[in-house]
């Protein structure tokens, strides 16, 4: 399983979340399998792409999004492509995917999602 977090900079397990889904620079990619560690540049809309975050997390293969917060829009497209999302995550990558593996984390839906840019 591929899990994908949202980080303000590339420090390997030490990258700091960016709370701000979409307007994140990068994207750790953890490959539970491999237990591999990569990151990709945020190059959607918010950043001048054509493609929504949520398109390329899903188009890298991603079964699973850790994030601070997302919009209503993000949850919605990652449930059409079978993306599983939790929210209320913070600390670095090591501390997400702790939390993710201790069940600390709630799946985020419509309800849990950011209804403003407030995050």
């Amino acid at each position: 399983m591929k899990i994908c977090i949202p980080v303000l900079t590339q420090e390997g397990m030490n990258s700091p979340i960016s709370s701000h889904f979409g307007k994140a620079d990068h994207f750790a990619m953890f490959d539970e399998e491999t237990q591999a560690l990569t990151f990709f540049s945020n190059t959607g809309q918010h950043h001048g792409g054509a493609l929504t975050p949520a398109e390329l997390i899903h188009q890298a293969g991603a079964n699973v999004v850790l994030c601070g917060g997302l919009g209503v829009k993000a949850v919605q497209m990652f449930q059409q492509f079978g993306v599983q999302v939790y929210n209320q995550a913070s600390g670095t990558v090591s501390e997400v995917l702790a939390a993710y593996n201790a069940g600390k984390l709630p799946q985020a839906n419509d309800m849990t999602a950011c209804h403003d840019h407030a995050h």
